[in-house]
């Protein structure tokens, strides 16, 4: 009988390092995803996938990826993602004046309830 309950405890002490260290994993993973800004919130993704991906957002994580480049190829994807950003911008400023647009025009009257 001790040598199962020897078993258990060392079993349950594994088990609890390896939850640990799964977590451990998890968390770095979530931070490095973070700082690279890939890592989104549910609501976060949600209005991405609503207002859809940022080419600039993309040239940016693609960018490590394709080094080494030529200067000239760099001077192009700078060019690019300026661009990019600038139509962001724009498409950003668009979306906020449409969504203030449909809140003034939404009203509840909540006397009548």
């Amino acid at each position: 009988m001790d040598n199962l309950y020897v078993g258990i405890v060392a079993f349950e002490i594994m088990y609890d390092l390896w939850v640990f260290e799964q977590r451990k994993r998890d968390n770095e993973l979530k931070i490095m995803l973070q700082n690279q800004g890939i890592w989104r919130t549910p609501i976060e993704r949600l209005f991405q996938w609503l207002g859809g991906p940022r080419p600039s957002e993309l040239i940016c994580m693609l960018m490590p990826q394709l080094e080494p480049l030529m200067e000239e190829q760099v001077m192009s994807l700078s060019t690019l993602k300026h661009s990019c950003k600038q139509a962001d911008d724009a498409l950003s400023t668009g979306m906020d004046k449409l969504q203030q647009t449909l809140a003034q025009g939404i009203t509840i009257d909540i006397t009548g309830i």
